[in-house]
Parts: structure tokens; sequence; C-alpha cells
């Protein structure tokens, strides 16, 4: 086995606390990214309820930016 200085000791340390950081706070948005993305067929990206005039009659109208 061999051994390691401080400043190896110190930088690994530092690749392991980022690494956590960036699993942490990207599996999710990774995970929906690929749901919307690889899965048929596609589901809306954002469903915005819109006001057409008629009293309490809605329509859902769907924005998504990745079909364009």
């Amino acid at each position: 086995m061999f051994t390691l200085s401080e400043e190896s000791k110190e930088r690994i340390g530092k690749i392991i606390e980022i690494s956590r950081i960036a699993i942490h706070y990207g599996y999710l948005p990774l995970v929906l990214y690929l749901g919307y993305t690889r899965s048929e067929p596609r589901p809306p990206f954002i469903r915005l309820p819109t006001h057409h005039g008629q009293a309490g009659i809605f329509r859902v109208d769907t924005i998504d930016p990745l079909r364009g």
C-alpha cells in the first residue's frame, strides 16, 4: 500500500465533498429531464391555466420548450 501526502488527502476530501453536493442537488433534475425527453408520448413541460373571458371557464395552455 502507498501513503498519501496531506495535500493529496485534502484534494480527495474536497472532490468527495463536491461530488456529494452535485449528486444531492442534481439527481432529481436529471431524472425529471430524462423522463421528459426519453418518454413517448412526451408529457407537456408546463401547463398554465388561462382565462378566456367566460365566467369561470378556463383553458389549459401547454408550453413545451423541448418541442419548440
